[in-house]
């Protein structure tokens, strides 16, 4: 997403740039041009202007050829440009190069001279193709047009000036927009970088690590953000702290109730109740319930303590197979009645011993091997393993039960989260497993496919207590 913005940043600049430098380029590229045309067209007016009032003055006997011949001289000198008379009839009675001397030209700028207007004609050369210049001027005796001054000049040069400018420009340009682009990139890394660090706090505060705060590194806008977002977070402490306090507070007036309940229930079913089974019935039931609710509120009470992290694990050394084989005996009286088969395995590379809080990550187990067994139907296995792996023992349980869906995967070992909400649990198991795994420094992954079977690994480091 973030590429996607700088992207668009470093595109909106460059469209800009590429907008504004080639109006540019364009509008000198043409005042060049009609700088350039317009000096050399000035040239050949006053060239012709001259000409023409000399030719008015001067003492004129009615043979116009004859009276030609005496200034042509005069007027080819007054420029390099090449310069023609033509009488009425389109003739060129005169040319200071000699080349079209004798032909006949019909040239717009010629007619419109003999018309009596003086024109500027931008064109090919008749005898050589090449792109030129002509003004046209009347030449005229008592205000009686008698023929045409016309000068002539090659454009050829001046276009290849005029190409060399624009080439220049052109590469200007380029330098131009190559400098817009590494500031628009500069630009937009100022906008883009604080949203990816901002991007990456807010991911870390959803992933539980509220206590971690946003950099302000603008005060704007995203500076805003940052604020927003740390203010967020405090809010969110703050209201887990409230939240766990709740909680434990409730738990310690619950366990009291809940043990005299248990007690009396007890207590109840040691009398006489001979022939009244309604009554034992209902003393199991409130014993059953009291239990689960005493499971319920120690679970509460555990996960309080671990959310605070007034959690000591209490390390000890014991044999892998040994913890193992501990944890299998629980449960296996469980699997059995449900019909489920418990099986370990463990690798001959295991490590022999392991240093580990014994309860705390037996708890651990037990917790995923209840999940197991209870999602896998009768006839289901449940197989545990445990492995060395790259420095690192590696422990695996999988069942072929129902799975777990995958919009819900990632969200398991999150605090009171439940796939089925009619699952009458608190929703804190895995995320006390959680916990305590990572209290072991430890990492927790749960794979799973719906209707296949879960398997949950669980990896412990190598920090010279493992052998």
């Amino acid at each position: 997403m973030l590429r996607g913005i700088k992207i668009r940043i470093v595109k909106s600049y460059l469209c800009i740039a590429l907008l504004i430098v080639a109006i540019i380029e364009v509008i000198l590229c043409i005042l060049i041009k009609n700088y350039y045309y317009k000096n050399i067209e000035n040239s050949l007016q006053k060239q012709v202007n001259i000409s023409a009032n000399i030719f008015n003055k001067y003492s004129y006997d009615g043979n116009f050829k004859s009276n030609t011949n005496e200034f042509i001289y005069t007027f080819s000198q007054m420029s390099p440009a090449q310069v023609q008379i033509i009488d009425k009839k389109l003739e060129v009675i005169q040319d200071s190069i000699g080349i079209e001397q004798g032909k006949k030209i019909d040239y717009l700028d010629v007619t419109k001279a003999l018309n009596g207007e003086r024109y500027t004609l931008i064109g090919k050369c008749g005898y050589s193709n090449e792109k030129i210049m002509s003004v046209s001027a009347p030449l005229k005796n008592a205000n009686v047009i008698q023929g045409v001054v016309r000068s002539v000049a090659s454009l050829e040069e001046i276009d290849k000036i005029i190409t060399k400018i624009r080439l220049m420009l052109i590469l200007i340009g380029i330098v131009i927009i190559c400098v817009f682009m590494v500031l628009s990139i500069v630009v937009s890394n100022t906008i883009t970088e604080p949203v990816k660090q901002l991007t990456n706090t807010a991911q870390k505060m959803a992933g539980g690590q509220l206590k971690i705060k946003a950099e302000k590194v603008y005060n704007d806008e995203i500076g805003e953000l940052a604020d927003t977002l740390n203010y967020m977070s405090e809010e969110i402490l703050k209201t887990d702290k409230l939240k766990n306090e709740f909680i434990s507070k409730m738990s310690h007036e619950l366990r009291t109730p809940l043990t005299s309940i248990k007690g009396w229930t007890v207590t109840l079913k040691t009398g006489d109740l001979q022939g009244n089974e309604e009554l034992v019935w209902g003393l199991d039931v409130i014993e059953k319930e009291a239990d689960r609710l005493t499971n319920m509120v120690e679970e509460l009470l555990d996960f309080s303590k671990i959310i605070d992290k007034r959690v000591e694990l209490n390390f000890r050394k014991i044999y892998l197979e040994d913890f193992l084989n501990m944890v299998l005996r629980q449960m296996y009286p469980r699997a059995k009645g449900l019909g489920i088969l418990l099986e370990l395995n463990i690798s001959e590379n295991a490590y022999k011993e392991v240093e580990i809080d014994i309860n705390r990550l037996k708890q651990v187990f037990i917790n995923i091997l209840d999940n197991a067994l209870k999602f896998t139907p009768k006839g289901g296995n449940v197989l545990i393993e445990a492995m060395k792996e790259d420095d690192r023992v590696r422990f695996s349980i999988e069942d072929n039960g129902i799975g777990i869906p995958k919009e819900h995967l990632n969200k398991v070992t999150e605090k009171f989260y439940k796939v089925d909400a009619k699952d009458c649990g608190n929703g804190i198991g895995l995320s006390v497993v959680n916990e305590l795994v990572q209290l072991h420094g430890g990492n927790l992954e749960i794979q799973s496919e719906y209707g296949k079977g879960t398997k949950v690994i669980i990896e412990l480091p190598d920090d010279g207590d493992l052998h």
